[in-house]
């Protein structure tokens, strides 16, 4: 290799060595999470990689036509890569078919090659130039049409497309006035190539944490509103979270009922329940359900509904438990039971007087037949008599 190329090559190594990171960090990325926009960055930053590689190769003494065809395929890879990388950002906000955004660029690589070989029209050059500039004008229109989005839940990603849309104008400029050779524009796109892994690294982090913020912020609003009560308690039974619910119902403050634990509002006659519901615990992981009844604030007992399970927190066991007040419920069960008894004492006094009258009438039956049949009898007698006085 002559030494006057050797700025050149180890600016092209530089470049393949950022963009080798890219691959791994985007490789690791798609173990991690597999979701298939990590598939467009890995082929991205591949394409780049392999593009500096061939960029080395022409450096060495090779026929002018192999030369060529290395350079072509140089920046083709160069384009392609900056295509895929896009479409792989924007896969954070829309879905993408991969499949057909890998199919269609392998096809335009293929009619590239061709019209080299057939008709000896290079458009690599022109390709990688309108790909730059395209990505260019792109990131300007994103910068200032998807500030709000950006702002709202990725913000730091935000300044650093900010900063690459600045670098690549800057780069670009200088590919124009200001780079006299050619090494130094592969170290302005080394400089890029860094920039847009910590913009994807960032990203993907912002928009992870924002996930989670707005997930994390759904559970909670899930928790609090709930109508259930919902404690959280250690295994001894000290109470560690509850919600709004749990608190109205046993009449005391957040604060208060964080200070009690589990058993400071459970009556002792229920002592025996309890152990075996923490036996239920111990052996299955779960309780319940089961009633019996709590303490409230000023000292009444009210009728409850719970049941729970063991879960994991911070590598510690806790009791996550759902408590319902059931007092409107077993008012209405008396209620109902009460509304029953007077319903059978109804049927039984109903009974009572149909048995009576039933009696009533059996007795008038029967002193009705004595009268019709002493009244037979009495004219038996009278046919009897004047029969005889004949």
């Amino acid at each position: 290799m002559p030494t006057e190329n050797l700025q050149l090559f180890i600016s092209l190594l530089i470049l393949s060595l950022i963009r080798f990171s890219g691959f791994l960090v985007s490789l690791d990325l798609l173990f991690r999470k597999r979701e298939q926009k990590y598939i467009l960055f890995i082929i991205a930053w591949l394409a780049g990689l392999v593009g500096p590689l061939l960029g080395i190769l022409t450096l060495y003494d090779f026929p002018n036509s192999i030369s060529n065809y290395l350079w072509l395929m140089f920046s083709l890879l160069a384009g392609i890569s900056t295509i895929l990388i896009v479409f792989g950002a924007l896969s954070y906000f829309r879905k993408f078919r991969t499949n057909y955004i890998i199919f269609i660029i392998f096809i335009f690589i293929v009619l590239a090659v061709l019209l080299k070989l057939i008709y000896l029209i290079d458009i690599s050059t022109s390709f990688a130039l309108t790909v730059q500039s395209a990505f260019l004008i792109f990131l300007i229109v994103v910068i200032i049409s998807q500030r709000k989005l950006f702002i709202k839940h990725a913000r730091v990603s935000y300044y650093w497309l900010l900063g690459i849309a600045v670098m690549g104008i800057g780069h670009t400029l200088g590919f124009i006035f200001i780079y006299k050779d050619q090494s130094l524009g592969f170290v302005g796109t080394s400089f890029l190539a860094v920039l847009t892994i910590i913009f994807i690294l960032h990203l993907e982090n912002d928009l992870s944490f924002g996930k989670l913020k707005d997930s994390n912020q759904y559970r909670k609003t899930l928790f609090e509103q709930s109508p259930i009560g919902l404690s959280l308690t250690t295994m001894e039974g000290r109470l560690v979270d509850v919600n709004i619910a749990y608190t109205a119902m046993i009449g005391r403050t957040r604060k208060e009922t964080l200070d009690l634990s589990y058993w400071d509002i459970t009556p002792e006659k229920y002592s025996d329940q309890e152990v075996l519901q923490l036996k239920s615990l111990d052996d299955t992981g779960r309780y319940g359900p089961y009633e019996k009844e709590y303490i409230h604030k000023d000292g009444h007992l009210f009728p409850v509904r719970l049941q729970g399970l063991i879960i994991e927190r911070n590598g510690e066991n806790y009791i996550w438990s759902s408590t319902e007040d059931i007092t409107k419920q077993k008012q209405a069960k008396e209620e109902l039971s009460k509304h029953k008894e007077h319903l059978e004492e109804l049927v039984k006094e109903r009974t009572k007087e149909l048995g009576e009258r039933n009696a009533d009438l059996e007795r008038f039956n029967k002193l009705f037949i004595d009268r019709e049949f002493r009244i037979k009898e009495l004219r038996d007698r009278v046919k009897e008599l004047e029969g005889k006085s004949i």
